[in-house]
Parts: C-alpha cells; sequence; structure tokens
C-alpha cells in the first residue's frame, strides 16, 4: 500500500505544462428565434432551424450573409423580418508540451471546440 502512495504521489508533484494556440476558423453556428411574416397577415416568432455557415476568412462574416441564412425551422411563412441568434465559432486549439525551463519539448494535441462570439445577437434586413 506504501508503495502505491509513493507512486501517485510522484506523478502529482510532476507537473506538464504546455503553450496553447487558438485560432479561430471560418465555421460558424447559429441557433435562434426568427420573427416573421404570416401568410394572409400577422406575425410571430418561431425557433429556427441550426444553420451551419462555412467561410474562408473568419472575419467575412457579415450581417447580410446572416440575414441570407435565416430560416422559419421549415414552418413557411411570407417572410423572415429579423431573428435572436447566438453564434459560435469553431476555434482550432494547438497544445505544445514545454519542459521545465518553458523549451518546447513535443506537439501536444489538437482539437476544434465551439467559442460563444455573440449571445441575443439581433439580425435584421438591410
Amino acid at each position: 500500500m506504501a508503495q502505491m502512495t509513493r507512486v501517485l504521489k510522484e506523478k502529482t508533484e510532476k507537473r506538464v505544462s504546455f503553450e496553447e494556440t487558438r485560432t479561430p476558423l471560418g465555421n460558424f453556428i447559429v441557433n435562434g428565434t426568427a420573427r416573421i411574416k404570416l401568410w394572409g397577415g400577422g406575425s410571430g416568432t418561431i425557433q429556427m432551424n441550426e444553420i451551419e455557415i462555412e467561410l474562408e476568412n473568419p472575419e467575412e462574416l457579415t450581417q447580410e450573409i446572416l440575414y441570407a441564412e435565416l430560416n422559419d425551422g421549415g414552418f413557411g411563412c411570407e417572410e423572415i423580418v429579423s431573428a435572436i441568434v447566438d453564434i459560435q465559432q469553431e476555434i482550432l486549439v494547438e497544445r505544445e508540451h514545454l519542459d521545465e525551463k518553458g523549451n518546447p519539448i513535443q506537439m501536444g494535441e489538437q482539437f476544434i471546440v465551439l467559442e460563444k462570439i455573440y449571445s441575443d445577437y439581433r439580425i435584421t434586413k438591410k
């Protein structure tokens, strides 16, 4: 039993440090509620189907691109007037393991995370 305790203690004392690089990608996920104009008059709100937008350059995301992608969740309406959405962006995370002096010793893992960049963002026709 004493041996197991010693091994666990050695593992907790050796800390792995790393340097993390985060690179925004051009992939966005948009969810929200659309304000719609109904056929025959009237208006309402409806939950939209999730939107995936892929752009070469993440800085190209504009109100016009977002508005063109709005939907009525398959309900069918005369017009989508506006929407309130949450926008998430894919971020590439790269970790490089460092030695005790802070020098890179090996490339660590790479993975993609979704990061919310806008919450309750209003989209309207220009």
